[in-house]
């Protein structure tokens, strides 16, 4: 699509590669492109297909399959969320105990928040 952010990934492939491996997932990485150009909505189902293949593969050679391997993992390397940082209002503090807990830190919060945003009182 015009417009659309390319990824490039010099050695895309050894990403995939694993140190304990069945012959069938070693077929299935050398098929992968050495390189990756290419855009993010081409290069999501490509990760899909080889997460589930990791899994699958792990399952096999019966090794815990670690949580970096899992695709919405392995996704960010090449695509971050996107996070909108939204105000706040400060909440009052409820009962006496948490207040008396909290005073020494609640008025340098308070001050440490009004130098950066205006916020209702």
């Amino acid at each position: 699509a015009p417009g659309a952010d390319l990824l490039v990934d010099l050695n895309f492939r050894d990403n995939f590669v694993l140190p304990h491996t069945t012959v069938w997932y070693s077929k299935l990485v050398a098929a992968l492109p050495q390189d990756w150009l290419g855009t993010a909505a081409k290069l999501t189902p490509v990760i899909e297909l080889m997460s589930a293949a990791i899994r699958f593969c792990f399952k096999q050679v019966g090794v815990p399959l670690p949580p970096w391997r899992e695709a919405r993992a392995v996704l960010s390397k090449w695509l971050c969320e996107v996070y909108v940082d939204e105000p706040l209002p400060l909440v009052p503090l409820p009962d006496t105990t948490l207040r008396r807990m909290l005073a020494p830190y609640h008025k340098p919060f308070r001050a440490a928040i009004n130098s950066v945003a205006i916020w209702p009182e």
